[in-house]
């Protein structure tokens, strides 16, 4: 792949929506949005990055599931069956979340158990396709 290919820069695209996602996670902004976000770009996820996500649910059952404001729900759609999930509550009140599968893992810390999965979600991404420094740029 050359720095001209358009491949690397729908991939480059892709990833940097994943950390504009998780920058605003960590800003605790509105989670239905950031959901909503997630599962669109996993809907037209790069082919470099399409096999970590596994086969996606259909996008009626998400939609339900954000319309319904479950949002523990569309974390767990989101982040599939073939991942093993665990969650821990610290005495502090926050949620951690350890997501994992045969290839990679992620955990992150949330305030809601939605917040800490899907940011766990793009750590995994990150950790199994080596972006872990997640210091990109964005445009807003």
């Amino acid at each position: 792949m050359t720095d001209n290919d358009p491949q690397r820069l729908v991939a480059h695209i892709w990833v940097t929506r994943l950390a504009w996602i998780q920058d605003r996670l960590r800003e605790g902004r509105n989670i239905e949005p950031l959901l909503r976000h997630a599962f669109h770009l996993a809907q037209i996820a790069p082919l470099k990055f399409a096999n970590l996500l596994g086969e996606l649910i259909s996008e009626e059952a998400y939609e339900a599931a954000l319309a319904h404001e479950d949002w523990d729900r569309a974390a767990n759609l989101l982040l599939g069956e073939h991942v093993r999930i665990a969650r821990l509550t610290p005495s502090n009140g926050v949620m951690a979340v350890i997501v994992r599968d045969e290839r990679s893992s992620g955990s992150a810390i949330g305030g809601t158990y939605a917040q800490a999965a899907l940011d766990a979600w793009i750590a995994r991404i990150f950790d199994a396709t080596g972006l872990n420094d997640t210091s990109f740029t964005y445009l807003d």
